[in-house]
């Protein structure tokens, strides 16, 4: 603990801003990472719900009898 308080002691003023500028970019790009992936989750799952059966199949991949050619006769 003492070497990093050491560190951070002997930095210069702009050494201090520009490492601080940074880290707070990147914890704002995770957040913005992290709030996307979780959306685009919620989408997929309600596109999912509304668009496929209850095996995921989408109903647009999924032929009827009459489409194939199979008759109950």
């Amino acid at each position: 603990m003492d070497n990093i308080l050491d560190f951070i002691y002997g930095m210069e003023l702009y050494e201090l801003i520009a490492s601080s500028l940074m880290f707070g970019f990147s914890i704002t790009l995770l957040g913005a990472w992290l709030a996307l992936s979780h959306v685009e989750r919620k989408l997929d799952r309600a596109n999912q719900k509304r668009f496929a059966d209850e095996y995921g199949i989408p109903y647009w991949v999924r032929a009827t009898d009459e489409q194939i050619g199979i008759t109950n006769r």
